[in-house]
């Protein structure tokens, strides 16, 4: 953990830039699974929120609520 956090602040990246970087390159390879999807979605929202990129991360939280209801409509 540690020798992630220093090759990654000695790039000048945070945590948070390293996150949405993995999870849009998750959403660029995709998945069939809609639980992976939705946890994709709810991750990047919540980055976006703390690199106070509202606007995104609004986007990205919608786009989970929306996953959930289709789920939800098909469950009950």
């Amino acid at each position: 953990m540690c020798l992630t956090f220093f090759a990654v602040e000695g790039r000048g990246m945070t945590f948070k830039e390293t996150a949405i970087r993995l999870f849009r390159q998750a959403l660029a390879v995709g998945t069939d699974d809609i639980t992976v999807l939705s946890a994709i979605y709810s991750q990047l929202g919540n980055a976006y929120f703390y690199e106070h990129d509202f606007l995104h991360a609004l986007e990205f939280h919608r786009w989970d609520l929306s996953l959930s209801r289709f789920v939800y409509s098909f469950l009950f």
